[in-house]
């Protein structure tokens, strides 16, 4: 079943239904996690992924059953209604789940969870081993596919039970306390450690180090970054410089800059992006340091705490403290699941996967390595099976096709029915539409409060992140963990997607910089270099013309 819809430019969107019930349902584009088209592998693995999603959501009990497809790349979720009979059971699963784990969850993930995590991340880096044969791991790819399909399944298992302590925190702080209840219960969960700060206070500290070592401080300022791994050697102090850099490396580089893209290569293999943050942060104050802004986090997190006490009747003192105490979990699991699930987890797989691309290589099924990306799984196989068998050409063919969707914003939504979110989903994603705004502003969220002028920089990836100099606003799709260094350079952050439970907002709050998130046509209407304010306690943007 055929259908084409319109993308914002006016070019068409072509959809080939596999039946009639997926053009009938609501599917929204989820900007947040895939702003860009994925290449084919990444789908297919993004697919099991889901599927553990899935699995995960129903083993705690929670009735979900959200829907994946994959259209020009882009991905769309959608939702399947679940059997009522089944939400009832599921219910009953969740109930005593809750009350048993709510107040634990953290504790079970470090004593239960995360060493599972860490296993299944090992054994996919070992997955494949220098002697094994194309043939040998086409047969032995559902090990790999299962490790991933856990992970997904661990990563609802973690987060879900998370939605309900934010839930129960913020209706007691909205019935108690009003309509600024809300903004109370994400500010009163702030300046919690976490796996992002950890590791963005690890690279503020190698820049410390860098400032030590004067001859490396001032390589890092001047040489041309794709020219500085080779420089080091050459300078004093620069050896000494290279062993703090790869032990970062060894813990923190196993990341890209994407929730679900598997080709993009991972800081370790290309550091560039670390040599420009050290470069921004060499010469920045401490105050900028990520310790000295969580500091603060932690100070406005403790103020609104005591206010809050002071305005609340006593007899509600202990309530607030309890579900506070279960809410605070939420932000130290969404950075520490980040870490390892949705970063080491996730790149892992491209170790095997590129272990496969030389093979075929060798087979000279595909010329480059890293052309396995554009494969699907099963072409995979025919290979292992058909030593003839080439790709080239549909390579090529690939390539083309996500170099022309990188350059569209694809529709918002597809498909016949009416996609709508909760308000749990807007607070996490962000709105599927733009709020109404007048003429030269633009109406986001409120993410984290504050109010900046300054001047924008539209950085649709990490490659253009050099763009952004101290004080900008940082304006972009959505940001995943790896951008959290920008954090501390950003004036402020505006994003098309997310709202104050995203990622992007957590991490604004951390940093004390206003946000404003879920724009929508945010990178489409701000122009790059133009002079906006941005409201973060109001969720507005206004425009200089």
């Amino acid at each position: 079943m055929h259908a084409i819809y319109e993308c914002p430019d006016g070019t068409p969107f072509p959809v080939d239904w596999p039946d009639e019930d997926g053009a009938q349902r609501a599917w929204a584009w989820d900007q947040m996690h895939c702003p860009d088209p994925l290449t084919p592998m990444s789908v297919d693995f993004n697919e099991v992924k889901s599927d553990g999603f899935v699995a995960g959501f129903h083993s705690i009990g929670i009735p979900a059953s959200p829907l994946r497809i994959n259209v020009n790349g882009y991905s769309y979720a959608g939702a399947r209604p679940p059997d009522p009979i089944d939400v009832e059971e599921l219910r009953i699963v969740q109930k005593r789940d809750l009350r048993l784990r709510l107040e634990h969850l953290v504790d079970l993930w470090e004593s239960r969870y995360r060493p599972e995590v860490e296993a299944l991340v090992r054994s996919i880096r070992a997955w494949a081993g220098p002697e094994d044969s194309l043939a040998t791991l086409a047969g032995r790819f559902d090990e790999l596919t299962a490790a991933v399909h856990r992970l997904g399944q661990l990563h609802m298992i973690v987060i879900g039970p998370t939605r309900q302590a934010h839930v129960q925190f913020e209706a007691f702080c909205v019935s108690e306390l009003g309509e600024r209840g809300s903004r109370i219960a994400t500010d009163a969960t702030a300046g919690v450690p976490n796996k992002s700060l950890l590791s963005a206070d690890a690279l503020w500290g190698l820049s410390r180090t860098a400032l030590g070592l004067p001859a490396v401080a001032e390589l890092l300022r001047k040489e041309p970054l794709d020219q500085l791994a080779d420089a080091l050697s050459h300078v004093e102090g620069g050896q000494d410089f290279q062993g703090h850099l790869d032990a970062f490396l060894d813990t923190f580089g196993h990341r890209n800059e994407s929730f679900s893209e598997l080709s993009l290569p991972t800081w370790k293999e290309e550091p560039g992006f670390v040599f420009l943050m050290l470069r921004r942060y060499v010469d920045a104050p401490e105050s900028r340091s990520p310790r000295a802004m969580h500091d603060a986090a932690t100070a406005t997190r403790e103020r609104v705490t005591a206010e809050t006490l002071a305005a609340l009747d006593p007899s509600k003192h202990e309530e607030f403290s309890r579900l506070q105490r279960i809410a605070l979990q939420r932000t130290t699991l969404i950075e520490d699941h980040n870490y390892h699930i949705d970063q080491r987890g996730h790149v892992a797989v491209r170790v095997p996967l590129l272990m496969i691309g030389a093979r075929l290589v060798d087979q000279q099924a595909i010329d480059e390595p890293s052309d396995v990306f554009y494969l699907h799984m099963p072409e995979v196989e025919q290979a292992a099976s058909d030593a003839s068998a080439r790709f080239q050409a549909v390579v090529a063919e690939r390539r083309e096709q996500r170099e022309f969707w990188l350059r569209r914003l694809p529709p918002a939504t597809i498909g016949e029915g009416e996609a709508r979110r909760d308000e749990y989903q807007r607070a996490f994603f962000g709105p599927i539409v733009a709020e109404p705004s007048e003429a030269g502003t633009l109406r986001g969220l409120a993410a984290s409060g504050g109010v900046i002028r300054g001047t924008a920089r539209l950085i649709r990836s990490l490659d253009e992140a050099e763009k952004l100099e101290p004080g900008d606003i940082l304006v972009t799709y959505s940001t995943a963990p790896p951008w959290t260094p920008l954090f501390a350079i950003a004036g402020a952050v505006v994003t098309d997607s997310g709202g104050p439970l995203s990622h992007c907002a957590i991490v604004a709050r951390e940093y004390g910089i206003p946000a404003v998130t879920g724009t929508v046509r945010g990178t489409s209407e701000i122009v790059d270099g133009s002079v906006i304010t941005v409201d973060g306690s109001e969720g507005i943007v206004r425009m200089e013309r």
